[in-house]
């Protein structure tokens, strides 16, 4: 008896073992925008190199496609195009360095045509504006198009539907236009 409850013991963590698991669920894919993330004001031109790398439409192999314009030893700027389109990534990148360090990042999304390029906006200030604790909303004038600023204490993010693209949306992360003083916290606002 105790043998045969031994056995069917054994046979049953046998199958129990080779029962097919679950295949793993996908990874999900960021909210579209959420690339901005990567680039922090500050970061050096190889910090920026690598974290272009990571998205995956500009994975190519030796960094191919990203070019470095230099217009002085004091600026420099760095422009990305895809490698290959994919939904809800960006389509180029174009950053401004001072002394080798970022100080604007422009990322532009392209939707399929101008109907889409509304819900496109949508979606990219959706996926960004609740890590911004202050924002404003705008629509310009002229030719049309939406704009919002979205604020945290050390830089401002822009997300806009420029005039001369119709199927464009741009995120732009640079310094905030005023900032307090130093010198005297509360009382002086300087440009940047």
């Amino acid at each position: 008896m105790k043998r045969c409850f031994l056995v069917s013991w054994c046979a049953l963590v046998v199958l129990g073992g080779c029962r097919e698991k679950p295949a793993a669920a996908p990874t999900p894919a960021p909210a579209a925008g959420m690339e901005i993330a990567l680039f922090q004001l500050g970061q050096s031109e190889e910090e920026v190199q690598n974290a272009v790398a990571t998205i995956p439409n500009f994975r190519r192999p030796g960094g191919a496609g990203f070019i470095v314009v230099r217009t002085g030893e004091q600026v420099s700027t760095l422009d990305a195009q895809a490698a290959s389109p994919a939904p809800d990534r960006p389509v180029a990148m174009h950053f401004r360095f001072e002394t080798r360090r970022l100080v604007q990042a422009e990322l532009t999304y392209r939707a399929d045509d101008a109907a889409a390029r509304g819900a496109l906006y949508d979606r990219l200030l959706a996926g960004v504006a609740p890590a911004y604790a202050q924002s404003a909303n705008h629509v310009l004038g002229g030719g049309g198009g939406r704009a919002a600023w979205l604020h945290a204490p050390n830089h401002m993010l822009l997300v806009f539907e420029p005039r001369a693209d119709a199927r464009a949306v741009t995120l732009r992360t640079s310094p905030p236009v005023f900032r307090q003083s130093r010198a005297a916290p509360g009382r002086i606002l300087r440009g940047t």
